[in-house]
């Protein structure tokens, strides 16, 4: 069975797959996506999940025009929204089965958030990680905890405040992700090989190497992002990023 919104659910006899489906746009994450993201996991809690994209790019971050506005909107508003965000990321990360991110292209921002918040991670050749925010003027608050955890956390300071590109090859080599494989069907079939087993023993074995990110923690990230995306320096980004001119702070 699928369902086909800004996520597209499939169902198979042990696996649910979640497809980030608005590929037009590198499949940016809208309010609405999180929200089905988040509601899907709470449904299907004790099976595992594929997160992957449609089309070229796993995830190209957060909704530009959304942040944007949500910057602009009531106090509460704005907070609500980055909280939801948060949230979505914990349900991912605490999940009770396994959940495996298969990251073709663009995992960018809120979409590298996705990836290492999930346990494993399959790339494909042309896979590529990247942190912009600070180039926005944006802060990678509700991220930052799955990020450090994946990848370590001075690694992770360096490439938040660089913004460098981490290629596949890369991602391999410092353990971001697990392998590499060439399609979604080849993900699949990995996840069939290598995570057939026992649910209640995997749910118990996922929570012995995981610490769950606290919610007062998740409200202070999510009071950051808000703060950042009602500040000055992320309206001019913004701004400046649609209308393909370096911001201020680029600028000689």
């Amino acid at each position: 069975m699928t369902q086909e919104t800004s996520l597209k659910i499939v169902t198979h006899p042990r696996l649910i797959e979640l497809v980030l489906n608005r590929p037009t746009c590198a499949n940016a994450m809208s309010i609405d996506m999180i929200a089905q993201i988040r509601s899907t996991l709470d449904t299907h809690r004790h099976t595992p999940i594929l997160l992957r994209g449609n089309g070229k790019h796993f995830c190209s971050g957060a909704d530009l025009g959304n942040m944007a506005a949500a910057g602009q909107d009531t106090t509460d508003s704005n907070l609500a929204q980055a909280r939801l965000l948060a949230d979505m990321l914990e349900a991912i990360h605490s999940h009770p089965a396994p959940v495996v991110s298969f990251v073709r292209g663009a995992a960018y921002g809120g979409g590298f958030g996705l990836a290492a918040a999930s346990d494993i991670i399959l790339v494909t050749e042309n896979a590529r990680f990247c942190l912009p925010e600070v180039r926005l003027g944006l802060v990678p608050a509700a991220i930052s905890p799955y990020i450090a955890e994946a990848i370590g956390t001075r690694r992770a300071r360096r490439y938040a405040l660089t913004t460098e590109v981490i290629s596949a090859q890369q991602a391999l080599d410092m353990g971001l992700a697990s392998a590499q494989v060439e399609d979604a069907e080849a993900a699949l079939a990995w996840i069939a090989a290598s995570l057939q087993h026992a649910p209640l023993a995997m749910e118990v074995t996922k929570r012995l190497f995981g610490t769950p990110v606290p919610s007062i923690l998740r409200q202070a990230n999510a009071e950051q992002i808000a703060a950042s995306r009602a500040g000055e320096e992320a309206q001019l980004g913004i701004q400046a990023h649609h209308a393909g001119t370096p911001p201020p702070w680029e600028q000689s």
